[in-house]
């Protein structure tokens, strides 16, 4: 009905009236998320029109509020592991638990193997200056299917989330077969 950007459109009202209040900005992407599971095609490509809005904004804060947005099944599988892959990209605040990211990854591991363990990569890196939670029984699984698969690049994405999960301590990781 609003358009998302311009003199019309009511989100961008929104965010210059909160100027800089991340917390909101996180609670309103929190919400869309939430939202994007009942939504038909034409407010899906509104949604994704905002996300990559607020990708562009680049507001660390409000894009570790991703959760619902890569759980919601109505959204292409590729489409939510290509959106998280570039939130991962964002030098983002520290999220000291990543199990709901997990489990989704962990859905979409059977069917989308390459994305997924580029994605736990890409968190494991962040284990440098960051305490994240990373919950074993739902890592071990991605970090099998990367080690075991046959393309190389998503063998050495694999390799380098398992030495980063040793670097950072934990040595649950070095027995694989489990």
């Amino acid at each position: 009905m609003y358009p998302l950007t311009g003199d019309e459109s009511l989100l961008e009202r929104y965010y210059q009236k909160t100027n800089g209040d991340c917390a909101r900005w996180a609670r309103l992407f929190h919400h869309v998320g939430l939202s994007v599971k009942n939504l038909d095609d034409a407010l899906k490509n509104r949604a994704i029109a905002f996300f990559e809005w607020r990708l562009t904004a680049g507001e660390p804060t409000e894009l570790r509020k991703f959760t619902y947005w890569l759980k919601a099944e109505c959204l292409e599988p590729e489409w939510r592991l290509a959106a998280y892959s570039r939130i991962l990209d964002v030098p983002v605040a520290p999220d000291a638990d990543v199990f709901a990211e997990l489990d989704a990854l962990h859905t979409m591991l059977p069917t989308h193997t390459e994305k997924v363990v580029e994605c736990f990569a890409k968190i494991t890196d962040r284990l440098k200056n960051d305490t994240i939670d990373i919950q074993t029984e739902e890592a071990k699984p991605i970090l099998n299917a990367g080690l075991e698969s046959s393309d190389e690049h998503v063998r050495a994405n694999a390799e380098r989330a398992r030495e980063n999960l040793l670097r950072a301590g934990r040595f649950d990781f070095l027995d694989m077969n489990n």
